[in-house]
């Protein structure tokens, strides 16, 4: 199946996207700490039993099928329990030639329906940004109460300032739906447009400067603080290609995404990110 797409011309290169709204940016995070230090640390004060209850809690928030999710939790305490820092770094592996089967595992298949059932929007472009009145964005949250240095959630970047969050989420929503082809169209400056390159034209015609980034790190599934630092815990993929020392060649998942910036005298500096999540393509205010 193929989402709806987004296609903007940038010097000779095209760009096909595919966008959906959605709140949080994968790339701002702050310090990082690696699992492997958490669990040496949570070891070496006796503290085992409540680190396996957090992990319990976030493979029960984040996994839909029950059988997955104690075979996950029988396999990630099992290993934590058992293996020492230095593989804890390369934790967990997932073979490169199983991903299908554990995206079906893990119920993450494309789900067309949020895809879809965007309603059509009809709006002229200042009536939608209206005022700055969009919510902050809530901190990390704790994931147990009796342990409270581990929190889930995502950071936002503190020198954006509230406006301009407020457009970027906005101007998210409307590319989103005029990406899906749905009917919807935003009118700006006596002009009426049905598609998210046509209205980002628009605006650049109407003193807005466009820049467009290519971003990559690496993929941060679990969205975990330990006392206010990142945890470092990326899914890691076995090749199964041997090295000349005979280790297996392990790579880290990875994230990328288009950061599209656009400053001007209507939207000020709204910055949003298209990407693709697990479960659907996402446009999101960075």
């Amino acid at each position: 199946m193929r989402t709806p797409g987004f296609f903007i011309t940038f010097g000779s290169m095209v760009v096909t996207l595919s966008a959906w709204s959605q709140a949080g940016n994968p790339f701002i995070s702050g310090p990082e700490v690696e699992l492997s230090d958490v669990v040496s640390h949570m070891r070496a004060t006796g503290r085992m039993e409540s680190l396996k209850k957090v992990i319990t809690a976030i493979i029960e928030q984040k996994v839909a099928s029950a059988p997955v999710r104690v075979m996950l939790q029988n396999t990630l305490l099992t290993k934590i329990d058992t293996t020492g820092p230095e593989e804890l770094k390369r934790f967990p592996n997932l073979p490169l030639n199983q991903l299908n089967t554990m995206r079906a595992l893990l119920k993450l298949n494309l789900d067309e329906s949020k895809v879809t059932e965007r309603n059509a929007v009809h709006t002229a472009l200042e009536i939608a940004l209206g005022v700055c009145d969009t919510p902050v964005p809530a901190a990390p949250t704790e994931i147990l109460p009796e342990v409270p240095e581990f929190k889930r959630g995502s950071v936002y970047d503190p020198s954006i300032n509230d406006c301009d969050r407020d457009r970027s989420v906005k101007l998210a929503s409307l590319l989103s739906s005029l990406a899906l082809s749905n009917g919807s169209a935003v009118g700006y400056r006596g002009a009426t447009y049905t598609k998210p390159e046509e209205l980002l034209a628009a605006l650049q015609r109407s003193g807005h400067r466009l820049t467009l980034q290519s971003q990559r790190t690496i993929a941060n599934f679990t969205a975990v603080f330990y006392n206010d630092k990142v945890v470092r815990w990326p899914g890691w993929l076995d090749t199964g290609r041997m090295l000349k020392d005979g280790r297996k060649l392990r790579v880290p998942m990875g994230h990328s995404q288009f950061a599209f910036h656009l400053k001007g005298p209507l939207l000020g500096h709204a910055r949003i990110s298209f990407y693709m999540a697990s479960t659907e393509s996402v446009s999101s205010p960075s």
